[in-house]
């Protein structure tokens, strides 16, 4: 496929399609591309040269297709991406700088992967991101540092994984969270050395259906708390 000369073009929907893979610099004209969505087909690899000059996308999905590997720098001249949703691939590995020059990132979607940890310099350069999923992938451990970078993060799910422990101050930078979910995990202890206890704003906490955890957190200390989940 390829887009030459469709230089005002600002909405593309390839969803749906029997897509294995993109050429490199299909979309080198789309300059004034905004929205593009990659849904339900079978893309396996993502190309550094692949949005190389789609400069003012805002909003990004590859759902639903095959991915295994998000190299480094794919995404790096999308300054102005506000939201990017890789849900329901096969993803096992995110190379360190895979989300570099993303400072205007405001949602990132990767729930339905196979990712088995995080590492935070992930999130270096998402300073503005707001909205963080990691559902239903096989992360056994939350370490320290992991979302230091993520300030500014007002939502934060992962549900349906494998976690079973926490490090010390994990939550300690994410003072901005409002809601807050590890529901369906193996969790069976959880303190105040998490850092929940900087959770000056936290509205919603859930932490269903884990193994008989024992919750020793002092939730007066969770001042704006409505919703506590805990079956």
């Amino acid at each position: 496929l390829t887009f030459y000369n469709l230089i005002n073009l600002k909405y593309l929907f390839l969803s749906f399609n029997r897509l294995i893979s993109i050429e490199a610099n299909s979309f080198q004209s789309l300059r004034s591309l905004n929205t593009f969505l990659m849904l339900e087909n079978t893309v396996e690899i993502l190309s550094d040269t692949t949005f190389s000059k789609t400069i003012n996308v805002r909003s990004l999905s590859f759902e639903k297709n095959n991915i295994q590997l998000i190299r480094g720098g794919v995404f790096q001249n999308l300054h102005f991406l506000n939201d990017l949703n890789l849900e329901v691939n096969k993803i096992s590995e995110i190379e360190s700088d895979s989300f570099k020059n993303l400072t205007n990132l405001e949602e990132l979607l990767l729930s339905y992967n196979q990712l088995a940890y995080i590492n935070q310099e992930w999130f270096k350069c998402l300073k503005r991101l707001n909205k963080l999923e990691l559902n239903f992938n096989d992360l056994t451990i939350l370490r320290q540092y992991s979302f230091d970078y993520l300030t500014s993060l007002n939502i934060l799910s992962i549900e349906n994984n494998k976690i079973e422990f926490i490090e010390k101050n994990v939550f300690k930078k994410l003072e901005n969270l409002i809601y807050l979910s590890l529901s369906s995990n193996r969790l069976t202890q959880l303190n105040e050395d998490s850092g929940m206890i900087y959770f000056k704003n936290l509205l919603v906490l859930n932490l269903e259906n884990n193994n008989n955890l024992k919750f020793e957190i002092n939730i007066l200390n969770l001042t704006k708390l409505k919703t506590l989940s805990l079956n």
